[in-house]
């Protein structure tokens, strides 16, 4: 008899335990409040001495020139589209919209060869980035991409996460690519 009170004993010291444990730690319900409704973008402007030309020839945006965006990725939520692999990531910023193109650099009359995203923005985007694309291209990533080392360059966009915990509302700054320009010396 002693032994089965021993077990009771221990089994319900170890259901209080677990009583008390459970009801002091209730999951915390988080609740997105960020405001992730895509918004275009609607003009940009790219740098001197760089022209971008559509393989399939539908747009061309010309050195030093304000346009209008001729088409609008989506690569917010683009699976396989990776700030820490975005140097292998232009096959499925295609399939999300991104353009193949050929990039003319200063008066050299062979072109390199690209793919292109003109990302929209979200509600929560903020700053320049988030209403106009200014596409410039480093030079050093020129001459990478002309001696077969693949490059890419991009402008990030800033926006702010929102989103309460039992009520109590939380915000962190975040950055997200506004447009990328991938380059290589042959076609992708």
């Amino acid at each position: 008899m002693a032994k089965y009170g021993c077990n009771v004993l221990i089994t319900l010291v170890t259901v209080v335990g677990f009583w008390f444990l459970a009801s002091g730690s209730t999951p915390q319900q988080v609740v997105s409040t960020t405001d992730r409704s895509k918004v275009a973008i609607q003009y940009g402007r790219l740098s001197d001495e760089i022209r971008i030309v559509a393989i399939d020839g539908s747009f061309e945006l010309a050195s030093g020139q304000e346009f209008q965006a001729p088409f609008q990725s989506d690569i917010w939520d683009c699976q396989g589209v990776s700030a820490d692999r975005l140097l292998s990531s232009y096959q499925p910023a295609l399939a999300c919209g991104a353009r193949k193109v050929k990039v003319y650099v200063g008066d050299d009359p062979e072109p390199l060869y690209g793919v292109l995203v003109l990302n929209k923005a979200i509600a929560a985007a903020y700053g320049p980035s988030a209403r106009s694309y200014l596409i410039k291209v480093n030079r050093e990533k020129v001459r990478s991409a002309r001696n077969g080392q693949p490059a890419v360059s991009y402008e990030k966009m800033d926006w702010k996460s929102t989103w309460t915990v039992q009520g109590d509302e939380r915000s962190s700054n975040n950055w997200w690519y506004s447009w990328v320009l991938w380059m290589a010396d042959k076609p992708f």
